[in-house]
Protein backbone atom coordinates (compact mmCIF):
# COMPACT_ATOMS: atom_id res chain seq x y z
CA UNK A 1 0.00 0.00 0.00
CA UNK A 2 1.45 3.38 -0.56
CA UNK A 3 1.51 6.56 2.34
CA UNK A 4 1.39 9.59 0.88
CA UNK A 5 4.76 11.78 1.66
CA UNK A 6 3.09 15.42 3.80
CA UNK A 7 4.82 18.46 1.56
CA UNK A 8 5.39 16.31 -2.03
CA UNK A 9 2.28 16.37 -3.14
CA UNK A 10 1.79 16.58 -6.85
CA UNK A 11 2.40 19.98 -7.75
CA UNK A 12 3.93 21.25 -5.30
CA UNK A 13 6.39 24.52 -6.06
CA UNK A 14 9.80 23.31 -6.14
CA UNK A 15 12.37 23.28 -4.16
CA UNK A 16 10.34 21.14 -1.53
CA UNK A 17 10.53 18.70 1.71
CA UNK A 18 8.12 16.07 2.21
CA UNK A 19 8.08 13.88 5.62
CA UNK A 20 6.51 10.80 6.83
CA UNK A 21 6.49 9.33 10.21
CA UNK A 22 6.20 6.35 12.36
CA UNK A 23 6.90 3.57 9.48
CA UNK A 24 8.49 0.29 11.11
CA UNK A 25 11.00 -1.54 10.08
CA UNK A 26 9.77 -5.34 9.12
CA UNK A 27 13.56 -6.61 10.26
CA UNK A 28 16.32 -6.03 12.68
CA UNK A 29 18.94 -3.85 11.24
CA UNK A 30 22.51 -4.62 12.60
CA UNK A 31 25.85 -2.68 12.56
CA UNK A 32 27.91 -3.90 10.10
CA UNK A 33 25.76 -6.29 8.26
CA UNK A 34 24.77 -5.72 4.71
CA UNK A 35 22.51 -8.58 4.34
CA UNK A 36 20.44 -6.76 6.92
CA UNK A 37 18.52 -4.44 4.86
CA UNK A 38 15.92 -1.94 4.75
CA UNK A 39 14.39 -1.10 1.72
CA UNK A 40 12.08 1.83 1.14
CA UNK A 41 10.20 2.11 -2.59
CA UNK A 42 9.34 5.25 -3.75
CA UNK A 43 6.36 6.06 -5.84
CA UNK A 44 4.89 9.09 -8.03
CA UNK A 45 0.83 8.85 -7.37
CA UNK A 46 -1.90 10.42 -8.30
CA UNK A 47 -4.35 12.57 -5.76
CA UNK A 48 -5.90 11.04 -2.98
CA UNK A 49 -3.48 7.49 -3.84
CA UNK A 50 -2.95 6.99 0.10
CA UNK A 51 -3.27 3.42 0.95
CA UNK A 52 -4.26 2.10 -2.99
CA UNK A 53 -1.99 -0.57 -4.45
CA UNK A 54 0.93 0.25 -5.11
CA UNK A 55 0.63 -1.31 -8.73
CA UNK A 56 -1.42 1.61 -9.55
CA UNK A 57 1.46 3.81 -9.05
CA UNK A 58 4.44 4.75 -10.67
CA UNK A 59 7.60 3.16 -9.14
CA UNK A 60 10.56 5.55 -9.13
CA UNK A 61 13.54 4.43 -7.27
CA UNK A 62 14.04 1.45 -4.21
CA UNK A 63 16.25 3.17 -1.58
CA UNK A 64 18.44 0.30 0.47
CA UNK A 65 19.54 1.07 3.63
CA UNK A 66 22.04 -1.55 5.38
CA UNK A 67 23.32 -2.55 8.20
CA UNK A 68 26.69 -1.09 6.99
CA UNK A 69 25.10 2.25 7.63
CA UNK A 70 23.91 2.30 11.23
CA UNK A 71 25.81 2.19 14.43
CA UNK A 72 23.72 0.61 16.86
CA UNK A 73 21.33 -2.51 16.37
CA UNK A 74 17.50 -1.56 15.14
CA UNK A 75 15.17 -4.07 16.38
CA UNK A 76 12.29 -5.41 14.14
CA UNK A 77 8.85 -2.79 14.46
CA UNK A 78 11.46 0.07 15.25
CA UNK A 79 9.97 3.55 14.10
CA UNK A 80 11.62 5.21 10.98
CA UNK A 81 11.13 8.61 10.36
CA UNK A 82 11.65 9.77 6.28
CA UNK A 83 12.46 13.37 4.95
CA UNK A 84 12.73 13.97 1.09
CA UNK A 85 14.18 16.89 -0.26
CA UNK A 86 13.61 18.18 -3.67
CA UNK A 87 15.51 20.45 -5.19
CA UNK A 88 14.64 22.90 -8.29
CA UNK A 89 16.34 20.29 -10.57
CA UNK A 90 14.20 17.42 -9.15
CA UNK A 91 16.90 15.82 -7.35
CA UNK A 92 15.76 13.72 -4.84
CA UNK A 93 17.62 13.29 -1.42
CA UNK A 94 15.85 11.32 1.16
CA UNK A 95 16.86 11.09 5.05
CA UNK A 96 15.89 8.04 7.49
CA UNK A 97 16.17 8.90 11.01
CA UNK A 98 15.61 5.94 13.65
CA UNK A 99 14.71 7.05 16.74
CA UNK A 100 15.65 4.10 18.68
CA UNK A 101 19.59 4.57 17.44
CA UNK A 102 19.48 8.42 16.92
CA UNK A 103 21.22 6.68 13.73
CA UNK A 104 20.16 9.37 10.40
CA UNK A 105 20.99 7.65 6.89
CA UNK A 106 21.33 10.08 3.98
CA UNK A 107 20.31 8.95 0.60
CA UNK A 108 20.41 10.31 -2.97
CA UNK A 109 17.75 9.46 -4.77
CA UNK A 110 18.57 8.74 -8.56
CA UNK A 111 15.70 8.67 -11.45
CA UNK A 112 15.93 6.62 -13.93
CA UNK A 113 14.19 7.31 -17.59
CA UNK A 114 11.29 5.05 -17.20
CA UNK A 115 10.30 2.47 -19.51
CA UNK A 116 7.08 2.93 -21.76
CA UNK A 117 4.32 0.13 -21.69
CA UNK A 118 4.55 -2.14 -24.17
CA UNK A 119 0.98 -2.33 -26.95
CA UNK A 120 0.94 -6.05 -25.35
CA UNK A 121 1.21 -4.99 -20.90
CA UNK A 122 -1.11 -2.08 -22.17
CA UNK A 123 -4.05 -4.33 -23.41
CA UNK A 124 -3.73 -6.70 -20.53
CA UNK A 125 -4.25 -3.86 -17.96
CA UNK A 126 -7.39 -2.84 -19.85
CA UNK A 127 -8.45 -5.97 -20.09
CA UNK A 128 -8.01 -6.21 -16.23
CA UNK A 129 -9.76 -2.41 -15.97
CA UNK A 130 -12.97 -4.28 -17.66
CA UNK A 131 -12.72 -7.31 -15.78
CA UNK A 132 -12.81 -5.41 -12.32
CA UNK A 133 -15.85 -2.91 -13.45
CA UNK A 134 -17.63 -6.18 -14.68
CA UNK A 135 -17.15 -7.44 -11.02
CA UNK A 136 -18.44 -4.10 -9.30
CA UNK A 137 -21.24 -3.51 -11.95
CA UNK A 138 -22.16 -7.21 -11.02
CA UNK A 139 -22.69 -6.82 -7.27
CA UNK A 140 -25.99 -5.99 -6.00
CA UNK A 141 -24.28 -4.04 -3.17
CA UNK A 142 -22.79 -1.22 -5.07
CA UNK A 143 -24.83 1.51 -6.81
CA UNK A 144 -24.19 2.50 -11.00
CA UNK A 145 -23.83 5.98 -9.48
CA UNK A 146 -20.64 4.48 -7.37
CA UNK A 147 -19.20 3.51 -10.29
CA UNK A 148 -19.82 6.01 -13.26
CA UNK A 149 -16.49 7.85 -13.19
CA UNK A 150 -14.71 4.38 -13.58
CA UNK A 151 -17.06 3.46 -16.22
CA UNK A 152 -16.59 7.08 -18.03
CA UNK A 153 -12.55 5.99 -17.76
CA UNK A 154 -12.82 2.93 -19.16
CA UNK A 155 -15.31 3.41 -21.85
CA UNK A 156 -12.78 6.27 -23.56
CA UNK A 157 -9.80 3.73 -23.04
CA UNK A 158 -11.61 0.94 -25.09
CA UNK A 159 -12.69 3.66 -27.55
CA UNK A 160 -9.09 5.37 -27.95
CA UNK A 161 -7.11 2.31 -27.93
CA UNK A 162 -6.29 0.91 -31.43
CA UNK A 163 -6.08 4.55 -32.27
CA UNK A 164 -3.51 5.59 -29.38
CA UNK A 165 -1.40 2.19 -28.13
CA UNK A 166 0.66 2.18 -31.40
CA UNK A 167 2.50 5.55 -30.17
CA UNK A 168 4.93 5.84 -26.91
CA UNK A 169 3.13 8.73 -26.09
CA UNK A 170 -0.35 7.71 -26.71
CA UNK A 171 0.48 4.49 -24.23
CA UNK A 172 1.52 6.82 -21.87
CA UNK A 173 -2.04 8.42 -21.66
CA UNK A 174 -3.84 5.13 -22.20
CA UNK A 175 -2.02 3.81 -19.18
CA UNK A 176 -2.68 7.15 -16.97
CA UNK A 177 -6.27 6.79 -17.39
CA UNK A 178 -6.39 3.06 -16.74
CA UNK A 179 -4.39 3.98 -13.72
CA UNK A 180 -6.88 6.63 -12.65
CA UNK A 181 -10.06 4.15 -13.36
CA UNK A 182 -8.21 1.41 -11.30
CA UNK A 183 -7.85 4.03 -8.14
CA UNK A 184 -11.52 5.14 -8.89
CA UNK A 185 -12.53 1.43 -8.20
CA UNK A 186 -10.42 1.07 -5.18
CA UNK A 187 -12.44 3.78 -3.82
CA UNK A 188 -16.20 2.05 -4.76
CA UNK A 189 -14.48 -1.42 -3.09
CA UNK A 190 -13.20 0.30 0.17
CA UNK A 191 -16.67 2.18 0.20
CA UNK A 192 -17.93 -1.47 1.28
CA UNK A 193 -15.03 -2.69 3.20
CA UNK A 194 -14.63 -0.47 6.30
CA UNK A 195 -17.16 -3.26 8.22
CA UNK A 196 -14.62 -5.81 7.76
CA UNK A 197 -11.40 -3.56 8.35
CA UNK A 198 -12.92 -2.72 11.30
CA UNK A 199 -13.46 -5.69 12.67
CA UNK A 200 -9.98 -6.90 11.67
CA UNK A 201 -8.17 -3.88 13.43
CA UNK A 202 -9.91 -4.13 16.51
CA UNK A 203 -9.19 -7.91 17.03
CA UNK A 204 -5.13 -7.75 15.83
CA UNK A 205 -5.00 -4.92 18.22
CA UNK A 206 -6.35 -7.10 21.02
CA UNK A 207 -4.21 -9.50 19.91
CA UNK A 208 -1.08 -7.25 20.10
CA UNK A 209 -2.05 -5.44 23.49
CA UNK A 210 -2.34 -8.92 25.27
CA UNK A 211 0.65 -10.07 23.53
CA UNK A 212 2.41 -6.92 25.22
CA UNK A 213 1.05 -7.79 28.75
CA UNK A 214 2.02 -11.24 28.51
CA UNK A 215 5.34 -10.85 27.48
CA UNK A 216 6.42 -7.72 30.21
CA UNK A 217 4.81 -4.12 28.42
CA UNK A 218 8.01 -3.41 27.33
CA UNK A 219 6.25 -2.03 24.31
CA UNK A 220 3.82 0.25 26.04
CA UNK A 221 4.75 3.44 24.52
CA UNK A 222 4.50 2.01 21.14
CA UNK A 223 1.17 -0.10 21.87
CA UNK A 224 -0.23 3.82 23.11
CA UNK A 225 0.95 5.48 19.73
CA UNK A 226 -0.74 2.39 18.09
CA UNK A 227 -3.76 2.98 20.06
CA UNK A 228 -4.59 6.44 19.05
CA UNK A 229 -4.26 5.45 15.65
CA UNK A 230 -6.85 2.96 16.02
CA UNK A 231 -9.27 5.65 17.71
CA UNK A 232 -8.55 8.00 14.67
CA UNK A 233 -9.07 5.58 11.83
CA UNK A 234 -12.04 3.55 13.60
CA UNK A 235 -13.68 7.38 14.20
CA UNK A 236 -12.71 8.38 10.29
CA UNK A 237 -14.14 5.08 8.92
CA UNK A 238 -11.59 5.42 6.46
CA UNK A 239 -10.43 2.11 4.62
CA UNK A 240 -7.15 3.24 3.36
CA UNK A 241 -5.83 4.10 6.88
CA UNK A 242 -7.52 1.18 8.07
CA UNK A 243 -5.01 -0.99 5.72
CA UNK A 244 -1.97 0.99 6.93
CA UNK A 245 -3.09 0.83 10.51
CA UNK A 246 -3.16 -2.56 10.66
CA UNK A 247 -0.29 -3.15 8.64
CA UNK A 248 1.36 -1.12 11.59
CA UNK A 249 -0.53 -3.16 14.22
CA UNK A 250 1.19 -6.41 12.39
CA UNK A 251 5.06 -4.96 12.53
CA UNK A 252 4.83 -4.17 16.16
CA UNK A 253 3.07 -7.59 16.62
CA UNK A 254 6.00 -9.00 15.40
CA UNK A 255 8.83 -6.94 17.55
CA UNK A 256 6.40 -7.62 20.63
CA UNK A 257 6.11 -11.63 20.37
CA UNK A 258 9.67 -12.07 18.20
CA UNK A 259 10.68 -14.45 20.99
CA UNK A 260 8.06 -16.96 20.12
CA UNK A 261 8.44 -15.87 16.44
CA UNK A 262 12.25 -17.24 17.02
CA UNK A 263 11.57 -20.27 18.91
CA UNK A 264 8.92 -21.30 16.48
CA UNK A 265 10.81 -20.71 13.29
CA UNK A 266 13.40 -22.71 14.97
CA UNK A 267 11.21 -25.67 16.10
CA UNK A 268 9.11 -25.72 12.78
CA UNK A 269 12.49 -26.38 10.49
CA UNK A 270 13.71 -28.92 12.75
CA UNK A 271 10.39 -30.51 11.58
CA UNK A 272 10.53 -29.65 8.16
CA UNK A 273 14.79 -30.13 7.88
CA UNK A 274 14.29 -32.77 5.28
CA UNK A 275 11.95 -30.79 2.52
CA UNK A 276 14.46 -27.36 2.96
CA UNK A 277 16.84 -27.83 0.58
CA UNK A 278 20.20 -26.05 1.83
CA UNK A 279 23.37 -25.21 0.80
CA UNK A 280 25.25 -26.95 4.20
CA UNK A 281 22.74 -29.43 5.90
CA UNK A 282 25.23 -30.53 8.36
CA UNK A 283 25.81 -26.84 9.61
CA UNK A 284 21.80 -26.31 9.06
CA UNK A 285 20.75 -28.28 11.62
CA UNK A 286 24.05 -27.95 14.02
CA UNK A 287 22.44 -24.12 13.84
CA UNK A 288 18.84 -25.60 14.50
CA UNK A 289 19.87 -28.00 17.16
CA UNK A 290 21.76 -24.79 19.57
CA UNK A 291 19.14 -23.28 18.90
CA UNK A 292 16.34 -25.35 20.44
CA UNK A 293 18.61 -26.09 23.39
CA UNK A 294 18.97 -22.50 24.21
CA UNK A 295 15.41 -21.92 23.60
CA UNK A 296 14.79 -25.07 26.14
CA UNK A 297 16.96 -23.52 28.52
CA UNK A 298 17.21 -19.65 28.75
CA UNK A 299 15.57 -17.99 25.31
CA UNK A 300 16.40 -14.81 24.92
CA UNK A 301 16.52 -12.52 21.53
CA UNK A 302 19.63 -11.85 21.51
CA UNK A 303 20.80 -15.18 21.48
CA UNK A 304 18.49 -16.41 19.08
CA UNK A 305 17.87 -14.35 16.18
CA UNK A 306 21.58 -14.41 15.07
CA UNK A 307 21.11 -18.27 14.80
CA UNK A 308 17.78 -17.98 12.82
CA UNK A 309 19.64 -15.62 10.71
CA UNK A 310 22.08 -17.67 9.92
CA UNK A 311 20.14 -20.72 8.99
CA UNK A 312 18.15 -18.61 6.81
CA UNK A 313 21.68 -17.43 5.13
CA UNK A 314 22.45 -21.44 4.54
CA UNK A 315 18.80 -22.10 2.73
CA UNK A 316 19.00 -22.32 -1.06
CA UNK A 317 15.13 -20.38 -1.20
CA UNK A 318 15.15 -17.91 1.89
CA UNK A 319 11.16 -18.40 2.84
CA UNK A 320 8.42 -16.13 1.19
CA UNK A 321 6.04 -16.87 3.57
CA UNK A 322 5.35 -18.39 7.23
CA UNK A 323 8.22 -18.90 9.65
CA UNK A 324 10.95 -16.48 9.41
CA UNK A 325 9.80 -14.38 6.87
CA UNK A 326 10.15 -11.47 8.83
CA UNK A 327 13.48 -12.23 10.18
Amino acid sequence: MVKSVKGLEKNQQLPAVGTLNGLKTRNQLRPGMTEDTLVIPIYQSEHNADGTSAIHNDHVFDVVITGDEIGQIIPVGSDVDITIKVNRSQMLKLEAFFPFSGDTVEKDVKIEARSVITSHELERLKDSANLKLHALKSSSAIKDSETAEAEKLINEVNDRFDGEKSSEDGRMHLQADIRRAFLKMEEVEQGHEWDSIEAEIREEFDRLEKGNNELGNKYDQQVAAVRSQVDSVIRSKDVRQGRIVLDDINSLFVAVTLIYQLMGFIDFHLRNFNTIQWKDATRARQLLQQGKEIANTNPSESSLHPIVRSVIDLMIEPPTSGPGVSF
